[in-house]
């Protein structure tokens, strides 16, 4: 059978996700750490804002420009009928920076995030139809990326 294309076997396995392990850790301020058992159905969510690298347009083409660093927006999906969502209130209202941040996800491959210099931003709309329980808080800092920057002589 020359010339004949035989596709590749593709079972390559999955892996798994540990949604239970997902976590937010805060050194600080201890009494704000997150684990599962604390955590709504959306659980814990990163969002990376701003380029990891910007592109200069040139004449005839770009100029690369990374960045040292990556603003960062974490959603915490906490339940508003435990304790813990009053202590974030409670913090929220006192003083809003909470510095250093370490987060878990629920993957066992991925590595965990610590985040620098950050702050509880906001809270989301609170329901009190009774019919949704999160108490979302975001809380924005930063990610360094692109560290060969600093290798650079």
């Amino acid at each position: 059978m020359s010339g004949t294309l035989i596709a590749a076997n593709t079972a390559i396995p999955q892996g798994t996700m540990n949604r239970v392990i997902g976590s937010v850790s805060i050194p600080s301020f201890r009494s704000l750490n997150v684990s599962a058992q604390y955590l709504g159905k959306q659980a814990i969510q990163i969002t990376w804002e701003g380029l990891t690298t910007e592109m200069i347009g040139t004449l005839t083409g770009t100029v690369t420009s990374p960045n040292p660093y990556q603003m960062v927006s974490v959603q915490v999906h906490l339940l508003q009928s435990q304790n813990l969502a009053a202590q974030y209130e409670t913090q929220r209202t006192t003083l809003a920076t909470i510095g250093q941040i370490t987060v878990t996800t629920a993957s066992t491959t991925m590595p965990q995030y610590v985040f620098y210099n950050c702050a509880i931003e906001n809270v989301a709309p609170i329901s009190t139809a009774g019919d949704n329980a999160d108490y979302i808080v975001t809380i924005n800092g930063y990610y360094p990326i692109n560290q060969n920057l600093f290798a650079a002589s």
